[in-house]
């Protein structure tokens, strides 16, 4: 059920004319939309609740304003679709959508209608820009998958998984970036995408496993 206003009236604040007043308090529905949206953000890595209400920010300048470019939403969408593929393990997806938020630099003209409309429509979304860009910013990495600085922005997920408590995702890229990088130190990271090398680079580090329990055991 979406609440369309709130209002208090006041009944023991009367005025000489014996009228109580009405307080709109509708605001404050709304700040505790953005309470909730950053506590999400912040402690499981979900941007969906933020991306709903700069849409819905969007919206209600549409109707006011009429038809015109804003930023809201497609700022929305954008780390919308970065936390979605982080949930899912889609690394990346994750690598193409956050090089999206170097569009939103300082100075540049999406970040400056970007905060023009948040000035205006949703206030509390300001204090949040720098914030969601700077972490987010960690992922990004270049367009080519074959290039090895893509291992840093991977292990950065890595970082953020541990310290999201999400563990499954962890071990699950881990595993993967830790085959990658054996194939990288031994020069054959242009095969990193084969999968009988993959396997061959992983029969490795089990051997390699295995090898080193035996050296402890002697």
């Amino acid at each position: 059920m979406d609440i369309q206003a709130l209002y208090y009236g006041a009944y023991e604040a009367k005025n000489e004319s014996n009228e109580s007043p009405v307080f709109d308090l509708t605001g404050f529905c709304s700040l505790l939309d953005w309470i909730i949206g950053v506590n999400s953000f912040v402690k499981h890595g979900s941007a969906r609740e933020i991306s709903s209400l700069l849409a819905e920010a969007q919206r209600l300048a549409k109707e006011e304003q009429g038809p015109a470019r804003r930023e809201l939403n497609k700022f929305g969408k954008i780390i919308e679709g970065i936390s979605r593929a982080l949930f899912t393990n889609r690394p990346f997806e994750v690598v193409n959508e956050t090089r999206k938020l170097s569009y939103y630099a300082d100075k540049s003209d999406r970040r400056e209608l970007l905060e023009r409309d948040t000035r205006e429509w949703a206030a509390p979304f300001g204090v949040l820009i720098d914030y969601i860009i700077d972490k987010l910013s960690l992922f990004t990495g270049p367009a080519e998958k074959s290039n090895p600085e893509n291992l840093k922005s991977h292990f950065e997920m890595v970082r953020w998984y541990i310290e999201q408590n999400y563990a499954p995702q962890a071990l699950s890229m881990m595993r993967e970036l830790v085959i990658s990088e054996l194939m990288y130190r031994n020069n054959l990271y242009d095969q990193v995408f084969d999968r009988d090398m993959r396997e061959t680079a992983a029969f490795k580090l089990l051997r390699l496993g295995a090898d080193t329990i035996l050296i402890g055991g002697q």
